[in-house]
């Protein structure tokens, strides 16, 4: 048992060299997504209805040549008339295709923000499938070096089937949880070129460790939301625009009117003159109207509260972060200050514990060191979540 101890040292490393700049790798991937190319193409040809809305109708141009009965002569005319609404109606189009403008720029700035945290996190999960894979490779790693060794001592009849036995069944157990472990990794990096649409090798190859990251206070969150917020912002211009629309079909409940120039020949006679005409939409306008308002009414109540999720969102994100940010502090002295698997050699190699006992204890260290894993994956996916606002700044 003495010389199998030699063979059972299972280290943990813990990777802290960080180098790569997640924001900012996550932001060039996610520029370069065709989903994002799509969305500012759609946003630019919506602009250009809108703005093409906000001209005076077609000119109208009418001529008519009039055929006389018996001794009557023939003539003929020539007209052109411009109409347009009330002119009130341009200004509020202006402004609410302006206010328009600005929620289009917020929804691509949203889709931007969504498309780089997105590319963020599936870097992280790359991260920590890494770690995972490494835990299970390393001991995997030991159990085969102690595997080997207990086949020789069978032969010498220094180590008994039965402990050879116990040796291959957590072999087995350690290379199934590996292979889970490679699975796991392998669709982390699919995951992550999917995403980006191109390969993804270079920057995988440089993900050993989370990015660094704190945790801001509550105040200044709040001031992300109100100042750097794409949602909320895209909420408030779609409410200023729905106001503006709803005082354009107002006017346009007012007369439009039309003038024009109209000239008459008739042999040596000849007529011109302008011309004026008047629109009453007194049946056309008051639904259209009292549409208008209801959509201003919902743009205000979705703006306020599109606010109050964010910042329920914020409050509960930076709550959650605490608490596992607690957790990580409790396991970090354990795990990053001994090296349990070591003590657990030592105490073999001293007659303290059999290899059933060993075997029993490293399960337990390497369950234990899983669970720390997952609550650092978890502190760092959810501070990237409550730090998002800062992604696409500079």
């Amino acid at each position: 048992m003495k010389k199998l101890a030699t063979f059972a040292a299972l280290t943990i490393p813990c990777l802290c060299a960080w180098s790569l700049d997640f924001d900012q790798t996550a932001r060039q991937l996610a520029a370069q997504s065709r989903s994002i190319q799509s969305l500012k193409l759609e946003n630019k040809a919506s602009i250009a209805e809108l703005e093409s809305e906000n001209s005076l109708a077609p000119t109208d141009v009418e001529a008519g040549y009039m055929l006389g009965s018996g001794e009557t002569i023939n003539k003929w005319n020539i007209s052109v008339s411009q109409s347009f609404d009330w002119p009130g109606a341009y200004a509020a189009r202006r402004k609410g295709n302006a206010a328009a403008k600005n929620a289009f720029a917020a929804a691509e700035r949203s889709a931007m923000l969504a498309a780089t945290l997105d590319i963020k996190l599936a870097m992280i999960d790359v991260v920590a499938a890494k770690k995972y894979l490494r835990l299970s490779a390393t001991l995997c790693d030991s159990l085969s070096a102690l595997h080997a060794a207990a086949a020789k001592g069978v032969e010498s009849g220094s180590v008994t089937r039965l402990d050879y036995n116990k040796i291959q069944i957590e072999r087995i157990d350690a290379n199934k949880q590996r292979a889970a472990d490679q699975r796991t990794y392998n669709s982390a990096v699919a995951a992550l070129e999917s995403l980006c649409g191109s390969d993804v090798s270079e920057i995988v190859a440089q993900l050993n460790d989370y990015p660094e990251q704190t945790i801001q206070s509550e105040e200044t969150y709040r001031t992300l939301l109100t100042e750097a917020n794409p949602a909320i912002f895209q909420a408030r211009q779609e409410e200023i625009s729905a106001k503006a629309m709803a005082t354009v079909e107002k006017r346009l409940a007012l007369p439009g009117f039309s003038i024009g120039y109209a000239y008459e020949n008739e042999v040596s006679d000849r007529w011109h003159g302008i011309t004026a005409g008047i629109s009453l939409p007194i049946f056309t306008s008051r639904k259209k109207s009292k549409a208008a308002v209801a959509r201003a009414q919902m743009a205000h109540n979705e703006a306020l509260l599109v606010a109050a999720r964010e910042l329920a969102s914020v409050t509960a994100e930076r709550n959650n972060v605490v608490s596992l940010y607690d957790e990580i502090q409790q396991y970090r002295p354990i795990f990053e200050n001994d090296d349990n698997i070591m003590l657990l050699r030592k105490a073999v190699a001293g007659g303290e514990m059999n290899i059933f006992d060993y075997f029993g204890e490293v399960n337990y260290f390497i369950a234990a060191r899983r669970s720390y894993l997952e609550v650092q994956y978890e502190y760092h996916t959810t501070l990237s979540r409550l730090n998002r606002l800062t992604l696409l700044q500079d």
